[in-house]
């Protein structure tokens, strides 16, 4: 308690207001920072804070608000991250799965080339089968720069 004493925290009572004080800090700082790090630190210090009505012992306070942090960040964090996530949208190169190009040249399991929104990519066939230039395809698969297409009717 000397340590907290010279920064003027010298009561019972102030020791828990600033641990609340730093919880509400931490989710002001959540609003603008959405990953749900800042908001586990803020439900860390609440832990704290109500151990502190408990417990007169900083470094128990101190273990007690890591505990805190550390379950919410492993156990809570990846839950809220999901149902926050609700429309789960592909993004990148997910997103490029299921889309129909059009052939720019003859496609088989060695070269070929499709041009998906105005841009060219190099194409494959999974099954070694040849697509003939200037049929619509569909991206199956990724594989780095290459995607690999089917005849968009099979």
């Amino acid at each position: 308690m000397e340590l907290l004493s010279s920064f003027g925290i010298s009561s019972f009572m102030n020791l828990t207001t600033l641990l609340f004080v730093l919880g509400v800090l931490m989710f002001i700082i959540e609003i603008f920072t959405p990953s749900f790090v800042a908001g586990s630190v803020g439900i860390g210090f609440f832990c704290a804070g109500l151990a502190s009505f408990f417990i007169d012992s900083p470094s128990w306070l101190l273990f007690i608000g890591i505990c805190g942090t550390a379950v919410t960040m492993f156990a809570i964090r990846p839950v809220v991250l999901k149902w926050l996530d609700k429309d789960g949208a592909p993004t990148n190169n997910d997103a490029m799965i299921g889309r129909v190009a059009k052939a720019k040249e003859v496609i088989d399991f060695d070269s070929g080339s499709i041009s998906l929104d105005g841009v060219v990519w190099q194409a494959r066939t999974l099954d070694g089968s040849e697509i003939a230039a200037g049929t619509p395809v569909e991206v199956v698969k990724i594989d780095s720069i290459i995607l690999y297409v089917k005849p968009k009717n099979s």
